[in-house]
Order: structure tokens, then C-alpha cells, then sequence
């Protein structure tokens, strides 16, 4: 800043330091004096005649000061010099303040007790952020001068808008991060773009190249010879990387030439971060010796902070969109994502003239299960069954849970003898499983029905209300067949022989 600018003393003050506890602002205070020229007060008052008449390039402020609003002094702060950065510290965190704070466009946002290297990390980004926007107001304020310039930094901010509103029009998580990659390596001029990201349960290594192919191997390899505490503060380990424990999705889009490994350096690395916490990290490759310019290494530092809500955007869709298609007990898909899934392998095997089993799977005597032993207990047996049946079937079957103690496996491809043997080697493999109620194993057994649709020669419509018809089919003789194991003192498969319309027993069928 300029000496004039808004009337404020040019005393090379960069960090003011906002909190009602005195230890916390001293502490916080001793701990960044060391390298930066910090000044503390107590109160918003005192705050705010620092800001009026000094330069302040970072505000870390607490969010509750004897009372009083750290929110409201940050948006005054901001008002009286929109590029100052400003650093949230408070006590408890909540999705309100997170909020606000993304709003303001807070840099930070972080927990009591504050870690100090983690500080220093935030403030050293903050001033690169702070340089960056004030160094674009002086090149507005002197356009006659440096015309050149300030076009190539306009050029950047554009580019950076850009690629934000794009951003946020994508849901999908791969998308999201395929046009980042995109965009990135096209400032960049990287090799190879690397990110770990562990967000709402999800751990993932996506990695892309417009240069040349890269495989899991050269990811693998990259971030074994230049990791940093970026990925550990995101809870990603190296060790679970090299056993392939995370997915790892490639994005190639250059020649097919295997990009060679030893001549690639990581120039820059960066946290990612949303309300506070390390949700990933973001790491650049290019040639060993290969000179970044300072421009691109400023936009990479701008640009990932800004990136964040679109990730977490995206992998919270990914969460929802799951736990709308699955059962939340046995984690498998629920029976409204069932059929719809069994619509289009019917689809697929009405084009293919091939058959589609079904399977209607029911627990024996599982209320008598819940009355003796509680409903833990049998919410257990659903777990070790869902366990058991998900072994046995075919990779390429689909398996849901249909209500209460009822499930379903639809079976594309397979004919009634085929089915029928699968049905048999599940109940085996149920029948050898049990659970533990304390010290006591419980044995438990199943009863299935099994169905069958045949594709003849015949053309058969694939409008929807066919398609629904044979569903309903499919349920209701599956249905049909499995009362009947029932009938026959249970622990048995039945099917349901389109002939003769009636259930037979497994060991009839020739």
C-alpha cells in the first residue's frame, strides 16, 4: 500500500491480532513475531482504530469478543480495505459461522487450540493472496505504465472466474474434478496434476496428464518421492496409496507414451480446506528443473482455496445420491433403486434374447429370531446374510434388500437350472453361517423362490408398461415360489415352473 492510501500511517504493520483472551492474542502473537510485524488488541473498538489508521494485510480475529461480533469487525474491516485477508479463530465451530465465513471470503477458519505450524501455513498463504490483489490495484491505479501487465493479470482473474462458473454448474464429482484438471493444466502447463481428496467418508487419488499416459503406477510413484505434510494433514497415507486402498481415477488425454517417471518434479503442492478442515491436497509435476513462473505459482495458491466448495459440493451429492439408493442397515441397494436397476437389465436381455432370474430370498422363523434374541441381534442376521449372499453371487447380479427379511437377486443371463444351483449354494453357504449372541452361536436358514423370465423368438415391446408387467411377474411367482419352500418345512429353494404355473421343489427340476 501506498503511504496516502485512506489516510493510514506506511508502518509496515501486516497482522493485527483480535482476542478477548489476552494469553490466546500473546500467544498467537510471540509465535508469528518471529517472521511478520504483528500488533494485538482486546476489544473491536480497539480494533477498529487500528484498522483506521494503520495497515493491516491480515485480521485474525475471534468470532466473540466480550459480547461483541468478530463477524461484524471483519465486515468492517473488509469495507474499509476490500484485500485485507481475514483468519477466523473461535472456541466451538458451527455450520452457521462456517458459512459466514465463506461468504466473506474468509481465508480460515479455524479451531481453539490453534495449531502453530498450521497457522503459519495459513498466514503464508494469506499473504500471497494479499500480494497478489494488491498488487492488481496498483497496476489499475498505474495502467499507463505497465498496460502489458495488468492485462496478463486480468487475464488470470478472468481465467479464474471462469473456471469457478463452470464450477459451480457441475453436481458430478468426476466431472468436477476432470474440468479443474483441465483448466489447471492449461495454466499450469503441468505434466502431471495430482489430488488426494478424504471427504464425508470418501478417500480418492484422481490424477490427470495432457502430456503423456500416466497409470496407477507413475500416481504411486509420484507421490511416494514428493510427498508432503499436505497429505498427511488430510489423512491420506502413502502406505494405503502404494496398496491400491484408495481408488485412484485417471484422467489421460495426451499421446499414448508412457510418461517417464524419473524426470518429474512436484513444483507445487497446497492443502485443501472447507470449514476448517483438510479435505485434500492438490500437487503439480513438471520437469525436474522446470522454473514455475511467479504469476502461475499466485493463482495456483488463489485458486485452491476457491475450488473447495465445489469438491465438497460434489462428494455431498455423491453421499446423498448413495444413501438414497441403498438400505442404511445391510448397505445394499434399497427396493426402489432395485427396480429400476432390474428395468434395465430386463431391457438389456429382451435385445440380447437371453433369460433373467429371479430370486426372492425370505429368513425362517425370523420374528420368533426378534422375540428370543431382540432386534439387534437380528438386525445381525440381516448383516451376516446380506454378508454371505453378496459372496456367493455373480459379480455381474444384482442384490437388494426388499423389506424387512425379504431380499432379492436379479440374475441377468441366467437360465432356471443356472439359477436354480446358485440358489442351492446360497443356502448352503447360509446354512454353514451363524451369529454370536454372547457366548452362543445362532444358527439361522433361509427359504428362496426362484423365477425365471424367458426371452422367446418373439419381438417384445420395450415400452415401460411391459417392462413393469414382467417385473411384477418376476415378484409375484418368485413370490409364489418362495411360500411354497415355505410350506415345504422351509430351508429349501422352490421354483416357479412357467408351464405348468405351479412351485416345484430344487431337486425336481431335471
Amino acid at each position: 500500500m501506498s503511504s496516502g492510501e485512506n489516510g493510514k500511517e506506511n508502518d509496515n504493520l501486516q497482522i493485527l491480532i483480535v482476542d478477548d483472551d489476552k494469553s490466546v492474542a500473546a500467544t498467537l502473537a510471540n509465535a508469528l513475531a518471529r517472521l511478520y510485524s504483528t500488533k494485538t488488541v482486546n476489544s473491536v473498538s480497539d480494533a477498529m482504530e487500528v484498522l483506521e489508521t494503520k495497515n493491516v494485510d491480515i485480521l485474525i480475529t475471534d468470532l466473540n469478543l466480550f459480547g461483541e461480533s468478530g463477524i461484524t469487525l471483519a465486515k468492517i474491516a473488509r469495507k474499509n480495505d476490500p484485500n485485507i485477508e481475514i483468519i477466523f479463530i473461535t472456541g466451538y465451530a458451527s455450520f452457521e459461522n462456517a458459512k459466514v465465513a465463506l461468504d466473506l471470503g474468509v481465508v480460515a477458519y479455524m479451531t481453539k487450540p490453534i495449531d502453530v505450524m498450521e497457522l503459519f501455513s495459513v498466514v503464508e498463504k494469506s499473504l500471497h493472496s494479499r500480494r497478489f490483489n494488491v498488487k492488481m490495484n496498483a497496476f489499475s491505479q498505474s495502467i499507463s505504465k505497465g498496460v502489458n501487465e495488468l492485462q496478463k493479470h486480468m487475464n488470470q482473474v478472468v481465467s479464474i472466474y471462469g473456471l469457478m462458473q463452470k464450477m459451480n454448474q457441475t453436481i458430478d464429482i468426476i466431472d468436477t474434478v476432470h474440468l479443474l484438471f483441465s483448466e489447471l493444466s492449461a495454466i499450469t502447463n503441468a505434466n502431471v496434476l495430482v489430488m488426494g481428496i478424504n471427504c464425508l467418508g470418501y478417500s480418492d487419488i484422481y490424477a490427470y496428464s495432457a502430456v503423456k499416459t500416466i497409470t496407477q503406477d507413475t500416481v504411486i510413484g509420484l507421490l511416494a518421492n514428493f510427498w508432503k505434510r499436505e497429505m498427511l494433514r488430510s489423512k491420506l497415507s502413502i502406505l494405503q496409496v502404494r496398496d491400491h486402498a484408495y481408488p485412484i481415477t485417471l484422467f489421460n488425454e495426451g499421446s499414448e507414451e508412457l510418461l517417464p517417471l524419473h524426470n518429474n518434479s512436484c513444483t507445487l503442492v497446497n492443502s485443501i480446506s472447507i470449514f476448517g478442515e483438510d479435505i485434500g491436497f492438490i500437487s503439480i509435476y513438471h520437469d525436474v528443473g522446470f522454473d514455475i513462473d511467479e504469476p502461475v505459482e499466485t493463482s495456483f495458491y488463489i485458486l485452491t482455496p476457491l475450488i473447495a466448495p465445489a469438491l465438497y459440493r460434489g462428494y455431498l451429492e455423491k453421499k446423498t445420491k448413495h444413501l438414497a439408493q441403498t438400505d442404511g442397515l445391510t448397505g445394499i441397494l434399497n427396493r426402489r433403486t432395485f427396480y429400476e436397476i432390474l428395468s434395465e437389465d430386463i431391457v438389456r436381455v429382451i435385445k440380447n434374447k437371453m433369460d433373467l432370474s429371479f430370486f426372492m430370498i425370505d429368513i425362517d422363523f425370523f420374528k420368533k429370531i426378534n422375540d428370543t434374541y431382540g432386534h439387534l441381534v437380528g438386525d445381525d442376521v440381516l448383516k451376516k446374510l446380506t454378508e454371505t449372499v453378496a459372496a456367493t453371487i455373480r459379480s455381474r447380479d444384482t442384490f437388494a434388500r426388499f423389506g424387512g427379511e425379504e431380499f432379492t437377486v436379479a440374475l441377468p443371463s441366467c437360465s432356471i437350472v443356472e439359477a436354480v444351483k446358485l440358489a442351492e449354494k446360497i443356502r448352503v453357504a447360509v446354512e454353514k453361517s451363524a451369529v454370536e449372541v454372547g457366548e452362543k452361536t445362532l444358527k439361522f436358514t433361509i427359504s428362496i423362490g426362484v423365477s425365471t423370465f424367458n426371452v422367446k423368438d418373439e419381438t417384445i415391446s420395450e415400452q415401460p408398461d411391459v417392462i413393469d408387467s414382467i417385473c411384477e411377474t418376476l415378484v409375484k411367482n418368485s413370490d409364489f415360489a418362495m411360500y411354497a419352500a415355505k410350506q415345504n418345512s422351509r430351508n429349501c429353494v422352490c421354483y416357479f415352473d412357467n408351464e405348468t404355473k405351479e412351485a416345484r421343489k430344487s431337486e425336481n427340476l431335471n
